[in-house]
């Protein structure tokens, strides 16, 4: 994948990335061609948090992915999909209310 300056990546928002990789119609043409751009560039990216956030959403059972969630990963990762950048702090912080979240929808019982 092209390496690209900073201000030329697009990062999606997870649920961005479920709907691309699902074929959503919730994603307006606009935002498709913007990802489109970016994938051509090398310039696509998800943030790492994002993996464990589908794998959580989906082992809790907010999400149905349809097949294992290594699979969905593999295959929604592939080229040109995607790449990911790394864990930061600042995502890191930004994610901590994600988990309080998570923990509160396990299921009783």
């Amino acid at each position: 994948m092209k390496r690209t300056s900073d201000r030329d990546l697009l990062l999606l928002d997870t649920h961005v990335w479920l709907w691309l990789v699902a074929g959503s119609s919730d994603l307006s043409a606009e935002a498709r061609n913007a990802i489109e751009r970016a994938t051509a560039a090398g310039a696509l990216r998800i943030a790492a948090i994002s993996l464990w956030e589908i794998a959580s959403l989906a082992a809790h059972g907010r999400i149905v992915l349809g097949k294992s969630i290594r699979l969905w990963l593999d295959e929604a990762l592939a080229e040109p999909g995607p790449a990911i950048d790394p864990l930061s702090p600042e995502i890191a912080i930004e994610a901590t209310p994600c988990q309080r979240l998570f923990t509160a929808i396990r299921p009783t019982g």
